[in-house]
């Protein structure tokens, strides 16, 4: 019976779940990421270009999320335990992004549609 009710539990939580945004920004090159979890796309944003991609998310441990598109050529880290800067304002980002990249600043600033950036 223990067992029912906590299958039952699992699948009311899991029905309940919003979709989640993840907005990353960094500075040198100009690049920002959003990953659409209800739709699974992987926004990437460079100077001059915008790719919409089909995303894959890996939740490692120690509050890390991992979010790369189908070939691996765009590749996005959050840690959740870290504040991340955008390199580029004075915004606190809720978030530490690591961009794989190649940029001159690997380091951003990650925000969600729940736990926005704010100033201090």
């Amino acid at each position: 019976m223990k067992q029912v009710l906590s299958l039952t539990l699992l699948l009311i939580a899991a029905s309940t779940a919003r979709a989640e945004k993840i907005y990353c920004y960094f500075n040198e090159p100009s690049v920002n990421y959003i990953y659409n979890s209800d739709t699974n796309e992987f926004t990437v944003n460079t100077p001059g270009d915008s790719k919409v991609l089909v995303g894959n998310v890996i939740f490692g441990g120690n509050g890390v999320i991992k979010v790369s598109d189908t070939g691996n050529k765009y590749f996005l880290e959050m840690n959740t335990t870290q504040q991340g800067s955008d390199g580029a304002s004075d915004y606190i980002y809720p978030f530490l992004g690591i961009s794989y990249v190649t940029i001159i600043n690997p380091k951003g600033g990650c925000e969600t549609d729940h736990s926005k950036k704010y100033k201090p």
